[in-house]
């Protein structure tokens, strides 16, 4: 009814891309926005997680997350960028650099600031006492295990950040009755 609307056009394609089987067409529908001139930060970072997740086009996510950083600098596109540079293009020490400017307090989103300090610790070979004491104290809270999963359904490099994350918090806290759970779902 409204082919010119813009907006409607990323939400079609945001919707899609939670779709099984629906990956293309979100592809196809983001392209079209974005030549429509809805190029935003955060449809930029959802494209972005599309092609990195579900379309397995690296460079082309990279390039999406890169462009959403010089339109709007947030804290899940910091870390999604980081995690693909770490885990996929071979780039460890830029990804790490993506992780850490993730991990600073965000107000608007703290709890994607802890996830991402939790993230790094898992993915820095050498980190200190306090920040595996931090990671294991943030996993005391539900929350961070759910965004943690939800960021290994649509990335399966998250998957391989969760069990080395699992891994650090059981070696400090076998109390944690929900590690090996999370574990066997990564």
């Amino acid at each position: 009814l409204d082919p010119a609307n813009t907006q409607l056009r990323i939400l079609l394609a945001s919707w899609l891309a939670t779709k099984a089987g629906r990956s293309h067409d979100a592809e196809k529908a983001f392209e079209i926005g974005f030549q429509m001139g809805a190029e935003t930060g955060v449809a930029l970072s959802a494209y972005g997680t599309l092609l990195a997740g579900c379309m397995g086009k690296p460079d082309k996510a990279e390039s999406a997350f890169r462009r959403s950083l010089e339109l709007q600098r947030g804290t899940p596109t910091l870390r999604n960028l980081g995690v693909l540079l770490f885990c996929e293009q071979d780039k460890q020490e830029e990804g790490i650099e993506y992780l850490r400017q993730a991990s600073e307090p965000d107000t608007n989103d703290p709890l994607s600031s802890i996830t991402a300090k939790a993230i790094l610790t898992a993915c820095v070979n050498n980190a200190g006492d306090a920040e595996i004491d931090e990671a294991v104290g943030a996993a005391r809270d539900p929350k961070l295990w759910d965004e943690v999963c939800g960021l290994c359904e649509g990335y399966a490099p998250f998957g391989k950040i969760l069990v080395r994350l699992c891994e650090l918090i059981e070696a400090r806290d076998r109390s944690n009755p929900s590690t090996p759970l999370y574990r066997a779902m990564a």
